[in-house]
């Protein structure tokens, strides 16, 4: 399941920078700055992914406490 999740994550990063580099960059009028409009569109395309890293190992890490809290209670 995160594997698929993953997987979709890097599409829409895809189709989130596709969009911005092609539409995004007439709205923030900033055309004449290809620095910029390549940083942001890079941004844009590792958000989801890195959003989705982080949600997965927050939930991890809340597990292995919640398990190891059952494991301290069940030793006593």
């Amino acid at each position: 399941m995160r594997f698929i999740s993953l997987v979709l994550g890097a599409l829409l990063g895809i189709l989130l920078a596709y969009v911005f580099y092609k539409y995004g960059v007439g709205l923030l009028d900033i055309s004449g700055n290809q620095g910029l409009k390549n940083t942001i569109t890079l941004i844009f395309l590792g958000l989801p992914i890195s959003v989705l890293l982080w949600y997965f190992r927050t939930h991890d890490v809340r597990e292995n406490i919640h398990q190891n809290d059952l494991f301290n209670a069940l030793s006593r």
